[in-house]
């Protein structure tokens, strides 16, 4: 653990390197936000409410108080089939399956699909792993990069969550991310850009490792003389390609670490339009 963080926050510190967010101010502003959802502690949201309490949140979803007290004292599960069910993807009684979850309570089963997709976990078939650290993490750093906000502007980031109340949001998350400031490290980036390489290394020294293998059975075979050598496959980048190698990895399928491995000479933070990356 990284001195003045927690693993949690080490954790998805280094989540926002992968994906290309390397400067500390910025870095200071989505932590912030995290830190104010749910103090990086991957949760589910809690239901526990009176039936008063529901109808000032829910006005919509109860004919009167005692329609709201009934659904109560039915658990958990009624209200959040109640509030949730027949909407954002959810059958009428799936409301509950699909609560909240995770660092910035991912909610709704069309939400669950679509995190899901863009993070390679199947949150539908399993909602419970948005409470993975690891893939509350992944959630929540897609959950900002689909929204885009000016990462250098805290009232930005903020507004990119939607809080209820936004100006005391922003005031409270200003101080969150000037804490943040003083504790990421400042060779945190560096430290782990390096890795990151290390990691990649190691997967193609396992790659090559296995690929001799398979030719030093297949000469055996006497087939190996057949066998072509695999050409580099090369990716031009595009004008939607704003976030950097990060948004190239994953537009290409390809894990962050191997991109770095395959051009070494490339800043990963700042690519230009029609730039050829190497990508296998």
């Amino acid at each position: 653990m990284s001195k003045g963080l927690t693993d949690n926050e080490e954790n998805f510190l280094n989540g926002l390197v992968w994906e290309g967010i390397t400067d500390p101010n910025q870095q200071a502003n989505v932590m912030a936000q995290i830190k104010a959802e749910s103090n990086f502690e991957p949760q589910s949201e809690s239901l526990n409410y009176s039936a008063k309490r529901l109808l000032e949140v829910f006005p919509n979803k109860f004919a009167s108080l005692a329609d709201a007290q009934t659904v109560v004292d039915a658990g958990q599960e009624s209200i959040g089939n109640r509030i949730y069910g027949g909407r954002m993807g959810n059958s009428a009684t799936e409301g509950h399956q699909y609560r909240g979850r995770g660092y910035v309570q991912l909610t709704g089963k069309d939400n669950y699909q679509t995190y899901g997709d863009l993070i390679g976990e199947d949150l539908v078939g399993n909602p419970e792993l948005a409470n993975d650290p690891d893939v509350a993490r992944d959630i929540a750093i897609a959950y900002f990069k689909q929204r885009n906000p000016d990462f250098s502007d805290i009232g930005s980031v903020t507004r990119a969550v939607g809080p209820a109340n936004v100006e005391d949001a922003i005031a409270e998350r200003t101080t969150h991310a000037n804490d943040f400031k003083t504790r990421i490290p400042e060779d945190f980036t560096a430290t782990a850009k390096n890795k990151l390489m290390n990691l990649g290394t190691a997967a193609k020294d396992g790659v090559v490792s296995l690929y001799d293998d398979a030719m030093n059975w297949a000469g055996g075979l006497g087939g190996v003389d057949d066998v072509e050598p695999t050409q580099p496959e090369i990716y031009s980048v595009q004008s939607t390609d704003s976030d950097g190698l990060g948004m190239v990895a994953q537009r290409a399928g390809v894990p962050f670490a191997t991109i770095m491995e395959l051009n070494p000479n490339i800043d990963y933070n700042r690519i230009n339009v029609g730039q050829q990356i190497r990508i296998r």
